[in-house]
């Protein structure tokens, strides 16, 4: 039996099942956690990264959360993991003609990585009230989105921007559509108990079909200060199974 076959036979993961890590990263990072994280990753994908730069440094803990975490769930050591990433594009762990999705995220003070048997996509943002997102939602949302959004009172309109926006993101991500072009063809509806409805207009192009009932959308505040949003094409119902990982422990310093 193939390697790669014989880690597909052995992982852990059961349908209906979305491992999401969460990494909380605010003010932590320097460059001795830039060497240690790029110890972890295999030499091939440390030419996605410039040794002697900091910037791309929350890209590389998300990639070592990736590796690790899913070779735990795999039951298999990291390097064994046969992960395929690149930086501009969402990781996949491949098993010959399977895989299994995953999807990174990150803001300023969090990375966050999803997994499941069916496409996933996350996102997570900083609620920020200091930018024009009133002007950015004519931009971006649908004509349903944007008469409920305007129709909101002025304290509750920067929250429900940020809603929206990670989750057309998660979902683009997950349904492996450009932002630009899907975003505004996407509509979701929050109601007052949190529920969230969801449907898609079908364009003119040959973006593949979207079947909203088959959609399941979470949103989680992982501080007051951010919101995150998972988007699952599951085709039924889900549970997520979410675990806050610890900086220093991650990278084993």
């Amino acid at each position: 039996m193939h390697a790669t076959e014989e880690i597909w036979n052995a992982n852990q993961l059961s349908p209906g099942i979305v491992h999401l890590w969460l990494v909380p990263v605010s003010g932590a990072l320097n460059r001795f956690h830039h060497r240690r994280a790029l110890e972890k990753i295999g030499g091939h994908e440390r030419k996605s990264y410039d040794p002697f730069s900091l910037d791309r440094m929350p890209s590389l803990v998300g990639h070592v959360l990736a590796r690790i975490k899913a070779a735990e769930i795999c039951g298999v050591r990291a390097p064994d993991l046969p992960l395929h990433f690149h930086h501009e594009e969402a990781p996949r762990l491949q098993f010959g003609n399977r895989r299994l999705p995953m999807s990174l995220a990150h803001s300023g003070d969090f990375v966050a990585c999803a997994l499941g048997r069916s496409p996933v996509g996350v996102d997570v943002e900083e609620l920020e009230s200091d930018f024009a997102f009133e002007g950015t939602a004519r931009e971006v949302f649908s004509e349903k989105e944007l008469a409920r959004f305007e129709s909101l009172p002025p304290q509750d309109k920067m929250l429900r921007f940020h809603q929206l926006w990670t989750l057309k993101e998660a979902f683009c991500k997950a349904a492996g559509l450009p932002f630009i072009g899907a975003c505004d063809r996407s509509t979701f509806e929050i109601n007052a108990q949190g529920h969230i409805s969801f449907d898609f207009a079908a364009g003119q192009d040959a973006t593949p079909p979207v079947c909203p009932k088959d959609w399941q959308f979470v949103l989680k505040r992982p501080s007051p200060g951010h919101i995150m949003a998972l988007a699952v094409n599951s085709g039924g119902k889900i549970r997520v199974e979410e675990e806050l990982v610890d900086l220093e422990e991650l990278l084993a310093i």
